[in-house]
């Protein structure tokens, strides 16, 4: 889908709830509808999300649709990123320090109690902790039981005459589903005390914490190839905010456009000072890494580009970009991987979004 509108249109899901949790894709009617990675400025982690949804359908399938929230949503949350070798700012899997310290401060939401959707719930900070709860409930029930009565259950489930899997649960462990939710809560109590909250620990360099309307000149002098100007403007902005990924990505940029290739290799930076993901850093890392002779790792940067903006033009042709040598696509190298080589060809072939 191109924007949100479609995507509720065609899903179903209300557009307000899309925008109030972040929702980018619905599994429903066997298909996955899917938000684009155009639609967003610097894209999202599309093969992860496809890989939750297409979870979805297979939990449908397997369990003729009986298959309730807690258990659809806690194991696509659990296979979303099992498919792949670990990536930079994964999921750091602590489902279960977020789930207890949620129950301990009474900001659980419940696993019985998603409502119709996670999407539809009121905050995207209530779909975080949802996510958690019923991650970690999946984790404890597979622990305790093991695959096989994991299998078993859905087998039982796709034989229902009802939504209410009690039946299922008792007949293959013993216990409904009350009993299991107190028998995991008690399990959560029992942790060591879990860190702070965020919002008790102390702030780090934030990139909401940019000066925007400075970021803003800085774009605007770089569209207009005063590239030595931009690359001044994003310098001193980076004393403010040295982990802003984004930031480390556009005073690189700059740095390229006038020549400074030296200089764009330092302010780029090193993974370990970021605060998050950004498509336009991979790629220009995976392009360093590539004109030093590093193969390897320039191709883990560029695959981590890929996962999040695949129609960028900078990381669909390997860290080029047209604008920086003019007009002429020409002047600049192509990918050498086939694949990769058509998919620079389409992206350069569309309008930049701006």
């Amino acid at each position: 889908m191109r924007d949100l509108f479609s995507l509720s249109a065609v899903s179903g899901l209300p557009l307000e709830a899309a925008e109030t949790t972040g929702t980018v894709a619905v599994a429903r009617w066997g298909r996955v509808t899917l938000l684009s990675p155009r639609a967003s400025r610097h894209g999202y982690p599309w093969e992860d999300t496809l890989a939750h949804e297409l979870v979805h359908l297979g939990l449908s399938r397997a369990t003729r649709d009986f298959a309730p929230l807690w258990l659809q949503e806690g194991v696509a949350k659990r296979q979303e990123q099992r498919w792949r070798p670990p990536r930079p700012f994964d999921d750091s899997g602590e489902h279960d320090g977020v789930a207890e310290r949620a129950l301990a401060t009474g900001r659980s939401v419940g696993v019985d109690n998603l409502g119709p959707s996670i999407a539809m719930l009121p905050s995207a900070d209530a779909a975080a902790i949802a996510f958690s709860e019923v991650t970690s409930f999946i984790n404890y029930w597979i622990a305790q039981n093991g695959r096989g009565a994991f299998r078993l259950m859905l087998a039982d489930l796709k034989g229902l005459e009802d939504r209410e899997p009690d039946a299922a649960l008792r007949s293959i462990t013993g216990y409904g589903l009350q009993a299991w939710i107190g028998r995991w809560q008690d399990y959560l109590r029992g942790l060591a005390p879990s860190a702070p909250a965020p919002e008790q620990q102390p702030e780090k360099p934030s990139s909401a914490a940019l000066d925007m309307r400075g970021v803003r000149l800085g774009d605007l002098l770089f569209r207009g190839q005063h590239y030595v100007a931009a690359a001044r403007r994003f310098e001193q902005l980076l004393t403010a905010s040295p982990a802003a990924a984004a930031l480390r990505f556009r005073a690189a940029e700059a740095e390229l456009g006038a020549h400074h290739d030296e200089l764009a290799r330092e302010r780029l930076g090193q993974l370990a000072q970021l605060e998050g993901p950004h498509a336009g850093w991979f790629a220009l890392q995976g392009r360093f890494d590539a004109e030093a002779g590093r193969a390897e790792p320039a191709g883990e940067a560029l695959r981590m580009a890929t996962s999040l903006d695949p129609w960028s033009e900078l990381v669909a042709c390997d860290g080029q970009l047209r604008g920086m040598l003019g007009s002429d696509p020409w002047e600049l190298p192509d990918p050498s991987a086939p694949a990769r080589r058509k998919l620079c060809f389409m992206a350069r072939s569309r309008p930049p979004v701006q």
